[in-house]
């Protein structure tokens, strides 16, 4: 099973986004990427400040070792959450209703 989940931070200001993606892997939750993104007012563009990538060195932001990632506790328990969101319960025959 291949199943992936995302957590987000606001900032109050809704100027500066983080942004971390999990990847899951035999009942293993896994950081896959952080970023943090932001724009200079409400009316410009995002853009992607600088992030970790657990398989991609060449992205066009700047690159932070795996230990500069925001990794708490509080972290790992939104990631848990936001994954069990997804978790839908079934029968077998309800297998192909959506």
């Amino acid at each position: 099973m291949n199943t992936t989940c995302q957590i987000s931070n606001v900032s109050e200001d809704g100027l500066t986004v983080e942004t971390w993606d999990f990847r899951l892997y035999d009942d293993t939750l896994y950081l896959d990427r952080y970023t943090v993104c932001t724009k200079k007012t409400k009316r410009h563009k995002m853009t992607t400040d600088k992030g970790y990538d657990r398989t991609d060195n060449r992205t066009f932001y700047s690159q932070i070792p795996l230990a500069e990632v925001p990794f708490s506790p509080e972290i790992r328990e939104r990631a848990k959450a936001a994954l069990m969101e997804k978790i839908v319960v079934k029968t077998w025959a309800e297998r192909k209703a959506k």
